[in-house]
């Protein structure tokens, strides 16, 4: 499997927000905000050299100096015609060990979006595909990437093959209130006190807040959201609260306004939807409004499955091998 260097980047300093804690329990974010690369995978401008390892200046004063923050890394062989997008919005490298996965199979890129708002972030996709992806792209999104997969080809349709939509987020507000609902159910009656507990005192303790109260929010998300996760973190991710206090509630305005699903009837390329049995977003807030608007629409209902098939240990393998068998170019 071949990791293709950083090809772009820009200087993107680290979110340090209580915000960034808060949502780092949907992803399993290093509390630092720290996105590690792999030897070879970016080349870092000259100031990170002169703070290099073993240099006597304080390992803080590094990271908040570095900017080698790519807009996008590229795995496998040219031409990259599939893309990876990851959600949040601003979750950017959760779909790393996806990429890493499929670049055997063909040349894949994992745009890290930067930008905040929801055009913005389509057409930054617009400028990586040009930049670097062989037209027509298959697009994979996760969770809100799976909503932006679908705004970007029913903006965009001669540039999109196919899409494969990976636990998506209700595309109709009418189903969204399940999801806490869900998760809630699945907590004992001191846990749903603890889960509510921990984000009073988030709430409460703002910029200040330190690792252990998102650790424990953190690890009773982990409860919901996971049928039964393989060990370690996922994925290599920077979290970005700025991005989502921005682009999320731009989003919602569009699933509550129904201007969602009247751009999905733009949608012309086949689109299959793959969902974890047991991820609180509910399948049918997928499956049901994307049938009824889509004239190619498949649905995949994984069992055994939480909200990120690609660490589950009972629905990872069938998980990948749905996705190489839509890599069809």
């Amino acid at each position: 499997m071949c990791f293709r260097a950083y090809n772009k980047t820009a200087p993107i300093e680290p979110d340090r927000s209580f915000f960034r804690y808060f949502f780092a329990l949907f992803f399993y974010i290093n509390p630092s905000g720290s996105l590690n690369t792999e030897p070879g995978e970016s080349a870092q401008p000259v100031h990170s050299r002169w703070l290099a390892a073993g240099s006597l200046i304080p390992r803080l004063i590094r990271t908040v100096l570095k900017k080698d923050n790519p807009q996008y890394r590229k795995y496998g062989p040219h031409p990259y015609r599939v893309a990876v997008i990851h959600g949040g919005p601003g979750a950017a490298g959760e779909m790393k060990p996806v990429a890493a996965a499929l670049a055997s199979r063909a040349g894949v890129l994992e745009p890290l979006q930067s930008a905040d708002s929801v055009e913005g972030q389509i057409q930054e996709l617009k400028a990586v595909f040009e930049s670097e992806g062989g037209r027509p792209m298959i697009l994979i999104g996760h969770s809100w990437g799976a909503w932006l997969c679908l705004l970007f080809a029913a903006r965009h349709p001669s540039a999109v093959l196919r899409l494969v939509l990976v636990g998506c987020a209700p595309v109709e507000d009418k189903y969204a209130e399940q999801i806490m609902q869900t998760r809630m159910m699945r907590l004992n009656k001191k846990e749903q006190a603890e889960f509510r507990s921990v984000l009073a005192q988030l709430s409460c303790a703002a910029n200040s807040a330190g690792p252990a109260l998102p650790e424990k929010l953190m690890m009773l998300i982990n409860r919901t959201d996971t049928h039964d996760p393989e060990p370690g973190e996922p994925g290599d991710l920077m979290f970005r609260a700025g991005i989502y206090e921005k682009v999320w509630p731009e989003a919602q305005f569009l699933r509550r306004s129904g201007a969602l699903m009247e751009a999905l009837r733009s949608i012309r390329c086949p689109v299959l939807a793959v969902h974890g049995d047991y991820d609180p977003h509910p399948y049918a807030g997928v499956r049901d409004p994307l049938s009824a608007v889509l004239k190619d629409f498949r649905f995949i209902l994984l069992e055994k499955c939480g909200h990120r098939p690609w660490i589950e240990k009972q629905a990872s393998e069938r998980f990948y091998r749905i996705l190489t068998g839509e890599i069809v170019l």
